[in-house]
């Protein structure tokens, strides 16, 4: 045997002997515990503070009901938001949901649980975030819809979002609503233009444009549309924040 021959045999013995010594440690260290959750839960401990959605039970003088979740996305949570707001709705009158997602996407969901166009799917994935682009969320929107063809005005359920990270919806809506009311929506066209923002306009130019579209509606002879108005303070409220954070000109924001 060459030596070149009999140096590649012994680097070979010399890894499979580490081979063999890494298996057999990680044996023994998943023998003993490791790579493991550790102590599970006793789950009979943990039913007698548990109880069921249907025994769920709220006081008179209760104005928000808050629904948290342990994590993002996991579908029984979603589920099970869907089972306590079903309960909220028949037995205590609750009328309005609010998301942790921008108010003009969420627009887009409230359009479609009072007839508009689309499907489930498509109004949850207006929501913007993944979190809430799921056959859950779909769910509850189509049950929030077949409720509301049922129910005369003023017993209709409502989605609202109370975020503004995201701004593209939010200018299509007030650019509609304004132009609507019969304010001049010419510049505030100028700045959001197919979606994104006309790079043409500071930010201060922005803010300038968007007060005084503001103005004319609070100056209109008509009554005051409030959501219109809204809409502004959520624009003006979002361009402040990416003073101090980058947002990108599509809608979306990005930490720096």
């Amino acid at each position: 045997m060459g030596k070149s021959r009999k140096k590649h045999f012994i680097i070979r013995r010399i890894m499979l002997g580490m081979l063999i010594i890494i298996i057999i440690a990680g044996g023994i260290y998943c023998r003993f515990g490791g790579f493991g959750t550790g102590k599970s839960a006793d789950t009979a401990e943990f039913a007698k503070y548990a109880g069921q959605v249907s025994d769920i039970t709220i006081p008179e003088e209760t104005r928000i009901i808050a629904l948290g979740e342990a994590t993002h996305g996991n579908a029984e949570f979603q589920q099970l938001k869907l089972e306590v707001f079903q309960i909220m709705v028949e037995n205590y009158g609750v009328r309005s949901y609010a998301l942790e997602a921008d108010y003009g996407c969420c627009e887009t969901a409230n359009r479609y649980i009072h007839g508009g166009e689309g499907t489930a799917a498509q109004a949850a994935s207006a929501l913007g975030f993944q979190i809430y682009q799921t056959d859950e969320m779909a769910n509850l929107l189509s049950w929030m819809r077949a409720y509301n063809e049922n129910v005369s005005e003023g017993e209709d359920l409502r989605i609202y979002g109370f975020d503004m990270q995201r701004y593209d919806a939010d200018y299509e809506y007030f650019i509609e609503m304004a132009g609507a009311l019969g304010a001049d929506t010419a510049k505030l066209k100028k700045i959001w233009n197919n979606g994104t923002f006309n790079e043409a306009y500071t930010r201060e130019q922005r803010v300038e444009i968007i007060k005084g579209v503001k103005e004319a509606l609070l100056q209109n002879e008509k009554p005051v549309n409030e959501q219109a108005v809204h809409f502004a303070d959520i624009l003006l409220q979002n361009i402040e924040l990416g003073s101090l954070i980058n947002i990108g000109k599509q809608g979306y924001l990005r930490f720096v």
